[in-house]
């Protein structure tokens, strides 16, 4: 078996090098540089998107596999967590995408004069 193994209730969880995170990683880093590019925050805040996305990224991924545990310890069945393994991924990236996003807007919002 290749990637991480633990035992969990009886069985071993083996979480595969494809699905350890560094696909949503790499998308986070990709979506942080983009917006930074895109809305030309300054050097500090541009930092601190960055490591923001990078945070986010691996707080979805614990939160996934703490899901996905949840879900197996409830299920005696393995077919109700193969079915949330193949979409809690893409949830939790969409939500961390409109974190990053609505992150990056109140960093960027420029001050408005007062009429």
């Amino acid at each position: 078996m290749t990637g991480f193994c633990f035992p969990w209730q009886g069985r071993i969880v083996v979480i595969a090098p494809e699905c350890m995170g560094f696909r949503s990683l790499a998308a986070m880093a990709f979506l942080s540089l983009f917006l930074i590019l895109w809305r030309r925050p300054g050097l500090m805040r541009s930092l601190l998107l960055a490591a923001i996305g990078v945070g986010l990224a691996v707080i979805g991924n614990l939160l996934r596999i703490a899901f996905l545990l949840g879900v197996m310890w409830l299920s005696k069945s393995d077919q109700l967590y193969f079915v949330c393994h193949d979409y809690a991924g893409f949830t939790l990236m969409f939500v961390e995408a409109l974190i990053l996003g609505t992150i990056c807007d109140r960093l960027c919002r420029k001050a408005t004069p007062d009429k």
